[in-house]
């Protein structure tokens, strides 16, 4: 079975814990392949974790509408 993709949608404090986590920890079982917050530093900056820790780099969103 191939890993389960996920959208992270707000990218606060909560939102760049589960980036880490799920992007190093839980690297083999999931792939972080989007992430949204309506702040663009804040998707740069989740953009950023996975891409540091998994390789993978999610696709950025704004609007949690056109994540979904």
């Amino acid at each position: 079975m191939g890993r389960l993709k996920i959208g992270i949608i707000g990218i606060g404090q909560r939102g760049r814990i589960w980036c880490r986590v799920l992007s190093k920890d839980w690297k083999e079982e999931t792939e972080v392949v989007a992430v949204c917050d309506s702040y663009e530093d804040r998707v740069e900056k989740g953009i950023e974790l996975v891409k540091e820790r998994s390789g993978d780099i999610p696709k950025g969103y704004s609007d949690y509408r056109e994540l979904l």
